[in-house]
Parts: C-alpha cells; structure tokens; sequence
C-alpha cells in the first residue's frame, strides 16, 4: 500500500478584492503510512505501487495550474481550500479507479496501459 497526498500552503496580496497568491502545492510519500508484504510483492506490484504516487503528483499539477494566474476574490482561504477539495475528490476517485481496472496489478495488460498513460500525462503536465 502506498500512502501519498497532497499539500499546500499560499500567501496572498493584493486589494479591492482581487488577490493573487504566491503557493507551494506538493505530492508527498509517506512512508510510515506505507507497507508491503515481501512474499507477495513482485516489480509489477511495486510498479503498482509507484503509480499511486504518480498519480499524485499528476494532481498535484492539476492544483497548480488551477491556481496558476488566478486571481481571487476576498476570501482567498476559502477558495483555495475548495481547490484542494475538489482536486483530493478528483484524486480520490481516480486512485480507485486506477485499482479497479488494473485488479491491484493483477490484470498485466490494464497495469501497462494504466503505466503509459501516466507516463504521457506526466509528460505533457507541467509541474509550475
């Protein structure tokens, strides 16, 4: 099982309601959250594992690009927290989805559309 997610933390400046803010949105591993069984665990299932994390930071982009250039309205917290909601649900469901149709990695060729796929999107997604 492979434990990551996404943090952030901003500041903002501006007046009359209109805030840009400076940010830092990051894909974290947390390998105290984080485990395996040796007997159980091949390439392909660390491979597995390897994407969730992939997939992370794929988010984590997709956060920055939605912050990327915003301006805000007065009440930045709260408009930042509702991007950080919404991207951790995205997330979320896309995690499970990943499981899904890979089986856990047990279905070989959906782990290998799933790993190309990533790959590309991580390719063509800047990460600010």
């Amino acid at each position: 099982t492979t434990a990551s997610g996404i943090s952030y933390s901003f500041q903002s400046e501006g007046n009359r309601g209109q805030y840009r803010v400076d940010y830092q949105v990051n894909a974290f591993f947390y390998p105290h959250k984080s485990w395996y069984h040796r007997e159980l665990c091949d390439s392909v299932v660390l491979s597995h594992e390897q994407l969730h994390f992939d997939i992370t930071e794929l988010y984590a982009r997709r956060m920055r690009n939605l912050m990327e250039g915003r301006e805000f309205g007065p009440d930045v917290r709260a408009e930042v927290r509702r991007i950080f909601k919404q991207i951790n649900r995205e997330l979320s469901d896309f995690q499970a989805r990943y499981d899904r149709e890979t089986d856990f990695s047990r279905d070989r060729e959906a782990q290998a559309r799933w790993n190309a796929e990533i790959a590309r999107q991580l390719s063509e997604t800047t990460g600010h």
